[in-house]
């Protein structure tokens, strides 16, 4: 928006930005004091006491039918707010603009490989950050774990041939058996 607008849109980004901090602040807030919640809120990345790691994914499916035009800059975007506000100590990039860096592909191995990197090590005090931006879709659950009968999917930039990341996976790979005490956060 900073690039395409000038001034008018760095002040623009930037009141949103504002915006989704406060919001994402009182909600956290609101469900620390609802009776009965385990969860308790983090003031902000501040606090945390030991390594941060973040995962950025941004995928246009260049060429592709449903090719997308913002995705890549929305990874840039979040990046640059994050570590101008925050100390990032490891980054991760996967954005289908990197043609000469096969490893920096959002495809399906990729993706998965990114989610074991960012958890790996993870001890207690750390807090990892995933964002993505692409496409989603949903598909009919085969366990009977979601009350809708769907499950949402991430789809890599060479779904074509490799398929979906359904969200079952994406918990096996990312979440299941986090140390207790690190933080995940999906942006």
């Amino acid at each position: 928006i900073a690039t395409m607008f000038g001034s008018l849109g760095k002040q623009f980004a930037g009141d949103i930005a504002s915006q989704v901090q406060s919001a994402v602040s009182s909600h956290l807030d609101k469900r620390s004091r609802e009776k009965g919640s385990t969860e308790k809120a983090t003031e902000s990345l501040g606090q945390v006491t030991g390594r941060r790691k973040a995962l950025f994914i941004g995928i246009n499916y260049y060429g592709q039918n449903g090719e997308l035009k913002g995705c890549i800059n929305d990874v840039h975007n979040i990046k640059n707010f994050l570590t101008k506000n925050y100390r990032i100590d490891e980054i991760l990039v996967l954005t289908d603009d990197q043609t000469t860096n096969p490893s920096k592909m959002p495809t399906r191995k990729n993706i998965l490989d990114a989610f074991r990197w960012l958890r790996a090590n993870a001890q207690a005090g750390d807090s990892l950050i995933f964002h993505y931006s692409g496409h989603g879709g949903s598909v009919k659950d085969t366990d009977g774990d979601e009350e809708d009968g769907m499950d949402e999917t991430l789809i890599p930039v060479d779904y074509t041939k490799s398929g979906h990341i359904v969200d079952d996976e994406v918990h096996d790979v990312l979440v299941r058996g986090l140390p207790k005490g690190v933080r995940l956060t999906a942006i």
